[in-house]
């Protein structure tokens, strides 16, 4: 995060943890480091695990608005700031096209903070015709995009949950993590990993995904299959008063048919 983003959220953080009488979690990783930050928490932490919450879309949308160009292409869908890792994963790309230029690239994100990097490593490798950035993609173009990628690829440094990842499975789309955070609790054991820091590690990861055509089908059923062990929560918790936003003496939590929501990448 921006340095101030940074201070803002530890000062946050500072003033409202020690006093809280439980703190919800969306992973077992986020919840491993509040207590490895704050150990008075430990005892009062429960992680409830995010799920897709959006409408299922139309994956037979037409995408000509997009201009993905012909042929299979890789899908990253990513804010373009540091913590997405996308400069390895371009260097990563370089390598690839050595032996195959067929391989490309699909971003779908908007820019968020210190992009330079990014764009810069584009121009330096050439990457220009084999890297398409979308910008901000509206929600119904996601369902399309996903079920049309050959693998999604997700490379951060660290991630609290990981919902892109989550998203791509729903539709089916094969899906290479970095194996940091919660994204091996995302992803289990249908997703393949790579060393986030490590630009030969998410190359050589990417080109035995694209050539494991058994790994590839495989994935496009256990990949819903993973995504749906994730239900869409609606959480309450008790207020101060003792009640609950409905009005019940007591916190809980019930799964539910989310409601179409806003997806951030």
């Amino acid at each position: 995060y921006a340095a101030e983003d940074a201070e803002r959220m530890a000062r946050m953080l500072r003033e409202t943890v020690p006093t809280a009488r439980g703190l919800i979690c969306d992973s077992e990783a986020a919840e491993r480091d509040l207590v490895r930050h704050f150990p008075e928490t430990e005892g009062k932490t429960k992680a409830l695990l995010l799920g897709p919450g959006h409408d299922p879309g139309d994956p037979d949308r037409d995408l000509s608005h997009l201009d993905l160009g012909d042929g299979p292409f890789a899908l990253t869908v990513a804010t373009i700031e540091p913590r997405k890792n996308l400069p390895r994963l371009l260097e990563a790309l370089a390598i690839l096209r050595r032996t195959d230029p067929s391989a490309r690239l699909v971003v779908a994100g908007g820019k968020g903070w210190e992009t330079g990097e990014t764009f810069e490593t584009l121009r330096r490798l050439g990457l220009e015709d084999a890297v398409r950035f979308l910008g901000f993609v509206a929600d119904e173009d996601l369902a399309p995009l996903y079920s049309r990628c050959e693998l999604f690829l997700f490379p951060s440094l660290d991630e609290g949950f990981g919902l892109p990842p989550l998203e791509a499975m729903s539709y089916g789309a094969p899906v290479l993590l970095a194996r940091a955070g919660s994204l091996p609790e995302v992803g289990g054991d249908v997703a393949r990993y790579c060393d986030p820091l490590s630009v030969e590690s998410i190359a050589d990861a990417w080109r035995t995904a694209r050539a494991d055509e058994d790994w590839l089908a495989a994935s496009r059923t256990a990949g819903p299959a993973r995504a749906a062990t994730f239900p869409y929560r609606f959480v309450f918790i008790a207020v101060p008063n003792g009640l609950s936003p409905d009005g019940t003496p007591s916190g809980g939590e019930r799964d539910f048919t989310a409601p179409a929501i806003p997806f951030d990448a």
